[in-house]
């Protein structure tokens, strides 16, 4: 979809060297379940929904994580 599109259009602005893998990784971490759901994926709503600013703050430690080495 659009919108997650753009959520790692952000994620990658922040830190150009992540790949597919740690993207969705890092989005599906960061998901909130649907209301009566649970965190296991589910055809209809996958992990659930996506929450941008945990996923950037997610972005933003594993960045400075990597630049402390």
């Amino acid at each position: 979809s659009p919108y997650v599109a753009g959520v790692a259009a952000l994620m990658l602005a922040r830190n150009p060297d992540l790949n597919a893998a740690q993207i969705r990784g890092i989005l599906q971490r960061t998901a909130r379940p649907v209301p009566g759901a649970t965190y296991v994926w589910s055809d209809d709503i996958g992990y659930g929904t996506i929450c941008p600013p945990a996923a950037l703050k997610e972005v933003d430690a594993v960045y400075r994580r990597c630049e402390r080495g």
